[in-house]
């Protein structure tokens, strides 16, 4: 048998991305402390100093031209009965999404540095002691160049995105014969994309541009499953899956706090490595890591029986028999090191690193029972 298809599916534009536009808009300001809890002027502060940054307002904003996302698929394949109750069968798939949704900040860019080709760099992060004595300093980051003075960062909701996935399928099936089946498949596939969700951190920063297309969270490169299932006497069945699975991406984040060249505070992240002592960013395209392969071998045995007139069952399940306790890493997280002042004497704040994942809670078992009246 030789088989195809071919069809466009039309997502819907959902209530929550339209109803952001109303606000409210947001402020980012941060302020210098006051441990003795009274202002200059000897009144109460809440422990609360005089502002270090201040910034106008964030915004956000939906795109008046916006459109439905859709996806393209078309698939292609053909199946051969190799044997009675045998056959194979082989599949591609490819998929194709169009007008996706995402945020991105149209109120910033960035600026090519003339004498060196690359996107500038001349000022740093806010200085703990004085913002102005420090704000010439580069800090390894791109600058932010504002065009709106009246607006911090503004979101603009549109259909900037686009994602693929391509996929190749081999299955072989050995139907139900002689009281036993079992189905067995490879797949390789490719899922690429610019980000996720549609309110993803990615849009937020235009240094991160280039840095955005790359592999999703969900690109897993290759995956075997085998299934088989047995029915034995006296009713009962026994049945098992087997996978193994290559890892799925994930990216190494700087999350670090900058400013405008307009000094408004900008909370930042870039895909990179931090330096030697948690200074300096060596940047990466996001998702460029990959977590190790793992296996999962699961079982199941079940009896059928009869209580009155009613059929009945119960089984007994056993997941992860293997006992394994995989970590899949979905981001590193990283705060650079800062430098702090105790008077005229510099502090040193170590670089803090994060890992975010989760952990397989190994061996678990289940009993069942059910009832057919």
């Amino acid at each position: 048998m030789v088989f195809g298809s071919w069809g466009r599916y039309y997502d819907k534009l959902f209530l929550n991305s339209m109803s952001l536009e109303q606000g409210p808009d947001t402020v980012n300001r941060s302020y210098s402390a006051s441990p003795g809890g009274l202002d200059e002027f000897g009144l109460p502060d809440n422990r609360i100093g005089p502002p270090r940054t201040q910034s106008a307002l964030s915004a956000f904003q939906v795109d008046r031209s916006l459109s439905t996302p859709y996806a393209v698929e078309w698939t292609a394949g053909f199946r051969r009965e190799l044997a009675p109750e045998v056959l194979i069968s082989v599949r591609y798939i490819n998929r194709d999404y169009h007008d996706q949704l995402q945020d991105i900040d149209i109120n910033h860019q960035v600026r090519i540095d003339p004498a060196t080709g690359k996107e500038a760099d001349f000022f740093g992060s806010i200085c703990p002691r004085d913002a102005l004595a420090c704000g010439d300093i580069p800090n390894g980051a791109p600058d932010l160049y504002i065009h709106n003075f009246y607006f911090n960062r503004v979101y603009r909701l549109g259909n900037t995105n686009e994602q693929t996935y391509r996929g190749y399928e081999i299955e072989f099936v050995r139907r139900l014969k002689r009281k036993w089946q079992m189905e067995a498949s490879y797949t390789y596939s490719v899922a690429q994309g610019d980000a996720e969700t549609y309110l993803s951190e990615l849009g937020n920063d235009p240094s991160l541009v280039e840095f955005e297309p790359g592999y999703l969270d969900y690109d897993q490169r290759h995956v075997v499953k085998f299934n088989a299932v047995a029915n034995l006497p006296r009713d009962w069945r026994i049945g098992g899956t087997i996978t193994w699975a290559s890892g799925l991406p994930y990216s190494d984040i700087v999350h670090y706090t900058d400013v405008d060249d307009a000094g408004y505070r900008q909370n930042r992240i870039l895909f990179g490595q931090l330096g030697i002592s948690g200074f300096g960013i060596t940047r990466q395209n996001r998702n460029v890591h990959r977590n190790e392969a793992a296996y999962l071998l699961n079982g199941r045995v079940m009896k059928n029986f009869v209580i009155g007139k009613a059929p009945a069952s119960a089984f007994f399940e056993a997941y992860n028999l293997l006992n394994s306790d995989t970590l899949r890493l979905e981001k590193i997280d990283q705060i650079p090191a800062s430098v702090l002042y105790r008077g005229t004497e510099p502090i040193i704040r170590p670089a803090v690193t994060n890992v975010i994942g989760e952990r397989d809670f190994g061996r678990r078992f289940q009993i069942g029972f059910q009832i057919a009246f």
